[in-house]
């Protein structure tokens, strides 16, 4: 089988970029907008660290909510009716933390990476969460790109990674996941019946298949796995 015939998926946050900075900041942003324009919501939420973890309880509250951008707008309602507003604008809120979600800085070497890999593959993103690859800086190398607001399933469902090789009209063996997370990109992937490469850059012992310590080493990895 010819690398053409071959597609490399990556996950986004956390495998292309460190997305725990970058989502407080989006979660601060919010915050003081809510605070901002809805001042009650102090008296319930007395910190962005409060606002957040009120945001993992809404995820719980809504465990068959497989689109993040439904989890947000769920959460804001939420969030603002338990301060005791009834009349609010949830799509301006949810926008300022979409806005501030896309400052991202990516690894070193992943645009050069993904620029080369580009030229032998195709290259596509799946990921839970909602970065847009064009707003980025990975438009022109991600043909397209895959999340549960677009698909209808979230990882680990494996049912995520089947849905994406029906739409490309590919066999799940000519799927290669690359990922940092061993559940939802590894198992996952797998289950699915797609080859996997971990993302595991702290060097954590793992001897259950392919992994990388930074994504330039898929240059040489590649070549054996395929």
């Amino acid at each position: 089988m010819s690398n053409s015939d071959k597609v490399l998926s990556f996950d986004l946050d956390d495998t292309l970029y460190d997305n725990t900075p970058v989502i407080y900041s989006a979660f601060a942003r919010l915050y003081q907008y809510l605070c901002d324009n809805y001042p009650n919501i102090k008296q319930h939420y007395v910190s962005v660290d409060d606002f957040i973890a009120s945001a993992a309880l809404s995820r719980d509250r809504y465990p068959n909510v497989v689109d993040f951008q439904e989890i947000r707008h769920r959460h804001i309602a939420d969030c603002l009716t338990e301060s005791g507003y009834r009349d609010y604008d949830i799509k301006a809120a949810y926008h300022v933390f979409f806005e501030a979600r896309q400052a991202v800085n990516l690894f070193p070497g992943v645009l050069p990476t993904l620029h080369e890999l580009s030229q032998s593959f195709r290259l596509v993103g799946i990921s839970n969460g909602n970065a847009e690859p064009r707003r980025i800086g990975l438009g022109t190398l991600l043909a397209e790109h895959f999340n549960p607001h677009s698909c209808g399933f979230a990882k680990p469902d494996p049912q995520m990674y089947e849905w994406v090789c029906n739409k490309l009209a590919i066999e799940p063996q000519q799927l290669v996941h690359i990922g940092d997370c061993l559940t939802n990109d590894v198992a996952a992937a797998q289950a699915a019946g797609c080859q996997a490469i971990w993302f595991n850059p702290k060097q954590k012992p793992f001897n259950d298949g392919p992994n990388i310590q930074r994504i330039s080493q898929l240059i040489k990895l590649l070549p054996s796995l395929l």
